[in-house]
């Protein structure tokens, strides 16, 4: 390890590269402690690298936020060249996200709305990080977030460094159209930042495979694993922000830092968690005192909206904060009292509805019989009778309608090499499932190489279920 460079005492090595080693290093003429980026040698007599070190220049003089490490100036009059940044006494995402909560997926949306912060000034500036990952991103001791590494940023207006057809950047986080070494744009950092989050709350990486060309193939065909199936925390409205975040098509996504942010503010909002009243350096001061006020904040607000959801006749709305409320506080004691409420409410209208039922049943027939009388008492009951005689016709019992169908069918749309288990036993997913009792049914999809996946089916009468597993 070098003992010192220019005026700085290096003290120790924090990460390396493909184009630079960082150190901790101490100004001689000041005393302060700094970053300190120091290119590779002989990496730097190429040209792209050369191209890469002036636009740090350029970044250096444009990027001023909060968020985002400063880079303080840059040495170019010294072989190699380096540039001096504040230093960040912290760690990565990489090694912290395994201090952050399983049960609260939402402090890591409050770590991440700190990240889009940043990004946002950084995409207000026409500029794109391009290399977004966990090891980029920095956690001080005092819970601060910052960005940092902009070594792969570009111009938005500029061709010069990236060409068609080149990979560049972490391939884990990569986006699509980066993974098919097409032209970025903003919304390819959000794709970053968002699969980012999935790591936080899950620990896993969305599209990781065993090698990097799989990888790069997962990001651009295959959907990622729904989030609560790797963390069952998740809830499913947080589950949809990541689906929308996480589209192969750019135009699917949020079109904006700014769009992404306020979809998980207003998420952390309906649960009372929103900024200022709540934000992640407080949560890192103290995070068990802070995560059992979360929770309580949460399921209070949950309780409450699962109240009014109920008054005003919003079953599903309902049914879906409760779920919500069951992941946030199993052992509340407003669980059995919202389902007490539901359960006698929804007894109260089957009753309304049957009376409802029965009283226009007695109004129709009360009608009919009023239109009918008249022409019922232009004849005599025995001319009734001759004609019924003449006609030839002979009394019948009225005609039963057959009861409605109480099956249905099940259609297997999988590739061929999936093995297909229905209420635990395997089946020829080739053929249709005929005459199959209406309700929910067991699922499980078995693949070689892949995690198996466990659902449930809800068949109806009278239509095909078809599931499709590509």
């Amino acid at each position: 390890m070098l003992a010192d460079y220019e005026n700085f005492n290096i003290e120790q090595e924090l990460g390396r590269g493909a184009t630079a080693r960082i150190y901790r290093a101490r100004d001689r003429l000041t005393r302060e402690t700094v970053a300190l980026k120091i290119f590779h040698p002989k990496l730097f007599s190429d040209p792209h690298i050369r191209q890469r070190i002036q636009r740090e220049i350029r970044l250096a003089a444009l990027l001023d936020h909060e968020r985002i490490v400063k880079i303080r100036r840059v040495v170019e009059d010294i072989d190699p060249p380096a540039l001096v940044l504040d230093y960040v006494d912290g760690e990565n995402l990489e090694t912290y996200q395994a201090k952050l909560p399983y049960i609260l997926p939402e402090v890591s949306v409050l770590l991440i709305l700190e990240v889009l912060d940043g990004v946002q000034y950084a995409h207000s500036c026409s500029l794109i990080h391009r290399d977004l990952k966990p090891e980029n991103i920095l956690v001080s001791t005092q819970g601060e977030v910052f960005v940092t590494d902009f070594g792969l940023a570009k111009f938005t207006d500029s061709t010069l460094i990236t060409q068609p057809n080149m990979v560049v950047g972490s391939v884990d986080y990569s986006s699509p159209e980066q993974a098919r070494g097409d032209y970025l744009s903003p919304i390819s950092d959000l794709f970053s930042v968002a699969s980012i989050l999935y790591f936080l709350i899950t620990g896993t990486r969305p599209f990781s495979r065993p090698n990097p060309l799989a990888t790069l193939v997962a990001i651009k065909e295959e959907a990622p694993e729904p989030p609560q199936r790797r963390n069952p925390k998740v809830c499913s409205q947080l589950s949809q922000i990541l689906c929308k975040a996480l589209q192969k098509e750019p135009r699917n996504r949020f079109q904006s830092a700014e769009a992404f942010r306020e979809a998980l503010e207003r998420y952390l909002d309906s649960l009372g968690l929103s900024r200022p009243a709540i934000r992640f350096n407080q949560w890192a001061k103290n995070p068990s005192a802070v995560t059992l006020e979360m929770l309580e904040t949460a399921a209070q607000r949950l309780a409450q909206r699962c109240e009014a959801s109920l008054k005003n006749n919003k079953r599903e709305l309902f049914l879906e904060d409760l779920a919500h409320l069951s992941l946030k506080a199993p052992d509340s004691a407003a669980l059995e009292r919202l389902t007490g409420m539901y359960t006698t409410t929804s007894r109260k209208q089957k009753q309304g509805r049957f009376i409802w039922a029965f009283v226009a049943i007695s109004a129709l027939i009360i009608a009919a019989f009023f239109v009918l009388k008249p022409s019922l008492t232009q004849k005599s009951p025995n001319m009734i009778t001759e004609n019924v005689k003449a006609a030839g016709a002979v009394p019948t019992h009225p005609t039963v309608a057959p009861k409605p169908s109480v099956k249905g069918d099940v259609q297997f749309n999988v590739e061929a090499d999936v093995a297909v288990y229905w209420d635990g036993k395997r089946v020829d997913a080739r053929k249709k499932l005929k005459g199959v009792t209406v309700g929910k049914h067991r699922l499980l999809l078995e693949r070689a190489g892949h995690s198996p996946i466990r659902s449930e089916v809800f068949v109806k009468a009278g239509q095909p279920t078809v599931i499709n597993a590509r």
